[in-house]
């Protein structure tokens, strides 16, 4: 089953441009098997994407920003609640990320890595969208 996630770029995060996305990754899976990138236009746009392979499975990023994210980042709020980050509904930047499938479960310890790589961004909040969860932030007590 596919899936998706945002990781929220705050005030301390860097800035994240679909080019300097491509040399960070390349870099944190240099040593990665059958690893590969490239920059791929989002459809009906201008932009890009990062499209992430290994073999026959894939990973897309895509940095955003603006208005429809932080209307995205207060709907996001909302349902969190309490358990919400203070100043998560301010939040206009992102990097979406979404996961092809993989019925038959070959491809676990990229998902997982992706999934890492998105944690360690300095500054990012990485939620799932299907789990209505926050994968990565520590709360505040």
């Amino acid at each position: 089953m596919s899936f998706a996630l945002y990781a929220l770029l705050t005030s301390e995060s860097p800035e994240v441009t679909p080019q300097s996305l491509k040399a960070t990754v390349d870099h944190y899976f240099r040593n990665s098997r059958q690893f590969s990138s490239r920059l791929v236009p989002k459809p009906f746009s201008r932009d890009q994407s990062l499209r992430l392979e290994w073999d026959r499975w894939s990973v897309i990023l895509t940095p955003e920003q603006g208005e429809h994210v932080k209307a995205e980042s207060a709907e996001i709020r909302k349902r969190l609640g309490s358990k919400a980050p203070a100043g998560l509904e301010l939040l206009d930047r992102r990097v979406y990320a979404f996961f092809a499938d993989d019925p038959d479960k070959l491809y676990t310890t990229q998902a997982v890595d992706v999934m890492q790589f998105l944690k360690e961004i300095e500054g990012s909040i990485v939620f799932d969208i299907k789990q209505n969860d926050i994968l990565n932030h520590k709360r505040e007590r």
